[in-house]
């Protein structure tokens, strides 16, 4: 390997990882909405994450099988399914990048939640361009995670309606 390989390969990463945190950037600016639900599913419920990001990821491999099909209309659906898994997991991501971020700033008390996000999106866009092991390792695992918050937070979002209760009556009332 010579050096001006090992160079483009150096660029290559480092544009990787500053597109992807730029990308993040851009999905929470851009639904905020949605974003903000990935990163509550992430804080609140973080196994039901897990759980539904491991489905998604059945059907991306489902998606993939597809798409090596030699119909092509099974291969356009594969590709679809694939698209619209992927930019579920987008979502998802900017909500991890989000929680990161909002996160390191309670840390250092920063103030303006713009420059959290970048942070946030930088330290996992960082930790997912390490070499083996944020590859191997933390990669699939964030994604699978942000898979599962991002499909809750694109899912028709419904508040949970509580049950009316009677009043309760006070010595006074009596």
């Amino acid at each position: 390997m010579t050096l001006a390989q090992v160079q483009i390969s150096v660029a290559i990463v480092t544009a990787l990882v500053a597109t992807w945190a730029g990308l993040l950037v851009s999905v929470a600016l851009l639904l905020p909405q949605q974003t903000g639900r990935a990163e509550y599913e992430l804080e609140t419920n973080p196994k039901r994450c897990l759980l539904r990001g491991v489905g998604l990821a059945l059907l991306f491999f489902v998606g993939l099988f597809l798409a090596g099909a030699p119909q092509p209309l099974a291969k356009l659906l594969g590709f679809l399914l694939m698209s619209v898994l992927l930019a579920v997991m987008t979502v998802g991501a900017a909500g991890v990048a989000a929680l990161m971020g909002r996160r390191m700033s309670e840390m250092t008390g920063a103030r303006t939640s713009f420059g959290a996000l970048v942070r946030g999106s930088i330290a996992y866009s960082l930790a997912l361009g390490f070499p083996w092991i944020g590859w191997m390792i933390f990669a699939p695992v964030s994604m699978i995670f942000a898979a599962g918050a991002g499909f809750r937070a694109v899912w028709p979002w419904r508040p949970r309606v509580l049950p009316a209760t009677a009043p309760v009556p006070t010595c006074e009332q009596s």
